[in-house]
């Protein structure tokens, strides 16, 4: 029987797989002290923000690299070792992403099968609580979120997307 890889083991494969996550992964370090237990979801999420912030810069060279990695440690690892990839990773690169001008589907060209097919998944569950949400609100706060979205974007971005 083969040996499932561990939380550890997932995080040094993506780590080694991105070119550039040393000054991420050092400054996620110094803020959690030796003394704290930073945690694996923790850990993940550092490399969500490093990957959408390549993608921001336009700098994808490692995101094959990265993304091979994310399937190996889907094919190969126990069920936890998946939970802290999809939720710590793949979850907030949608997170991450969805706050940017770009948004939630730039990323998808660069994902292997099995992640997107959960990264899609996780949008679509959480794009229905979204507008289950949204049908349970007043007329006067729909009216509300809507001009304060479209405010947001204008200062933001200098216009209404």
């Amino acid at each position: 029987m083969c040996k499932k890889l561990s939380e550890i083991d997932a995080i040094n494969l993506i780590k080694d797989s991105c070119d550039e996550i040393e000054p991420y992964w050092k400054e996620h370090i110094e803020f959690w002290d030796e003394d704290d237990e930073r945690g694996y979801y923790n850990d993940m999420s550092v490399f969500a923000h490093y990957v959408v912030d390549q993608l921001s810069k336009g700098k994808t060279d490692d995101f094959k690299k990265i993304f091979n990695a994310c399937e190996y440690i889907h094919k190969n690892g126990s069920e936890e070792v998946i939970e802290v990839l999809d939720l710590g990773f793949i979850e907030s690169i949608l997170f991450i992403s969805s706050h940017k001008s770009f948004g939630t589907h730039a990323i998808e060209p660069y994902m292997g099968p099995i992640a997107l097919s959960e990264y899609i998944g996780l949008r679509d569950a959480f794009d229905k609580l979204a507008q289950e949400r949204w049908e349970s609100y007043s007329p006067t706060k729909k009216l509300f979120l809507t001009v304060r979205s479209k405010l947001v974007n204008i200062l933001k971005y200098g216009k209404n997307t």
